[in-house]
């Protein structure tokens, strides 16, 4: 089992997906950010309510981390190589494989994005006059974003 999900943090970290599964990670929550109204009126608000608002669109990234799980599933389809990892591993421990290193790479991307969104944030709140405040709903957020991607991993598997 322990070769299977180190074979399967390999195909998840490799090649370009992986470039495009971190870029799809942070875009998520950013256009969720930009596009949803909630965020224009920072005129009269306090730190603690922008930063508030801010780290609200990073609990978006579930959606991402189960759809970045689907397509490690979609892509040994397309590459015609399941086949091959069937009879390596067999259906129970090559799904479990997939959900392990999925779930590992979700997390560390997901605490990746929480650090970046953090950085973001303390330039993004500088324009109004306002500062990012990290207090118990920020950290929250933070935690829960990165909880909430674990078990989107086994749905998006499942999914596929």
């Amino acid at each position: 089992m322990r070769r299977a999900v180190a074979a399967e943090l390999l195909r998840a970290v490799s090649g370009f997906s992986f470039i495009a599964a971190a870029l799809y990670f942070f875009l998520i929550p950013f256009f969720v950010l930009t596009q949803t109204s909630g965020f224009d009126g920072l005129s009269g608000v306090s730190s603690v309510e922008a930063s508030h608002a801010f780290f609200r669109p990073a609990g978006s990234i579930s959606i991402a981390t189960a759809s970045i799980a689907a397509s490690s599933v979609t892509r040994e389809f397309y590459y015609e190589s399941i086949d091959r990892s069937l009879i390596l591993n067999g259906k129970r421990q090559l799904l479990l494989a997939k959900v392990a290193a999925t779930a590992i790479v979700g997390a560390g991307m997901s605490l990746f994005l929480l650090a970046a969104w953090s950085a973001i944030g303390l330039i993004w709140l500088r324009n109004p006059g306002l500062s990012l405040v990290f207090d118990e709903v920020t950290l929250e957020v933070g935690l829960g974003m990165v909880s909430a991607s674990l078990p989107a991993v086994a749905f998006g598997c499942l999914l596929a």
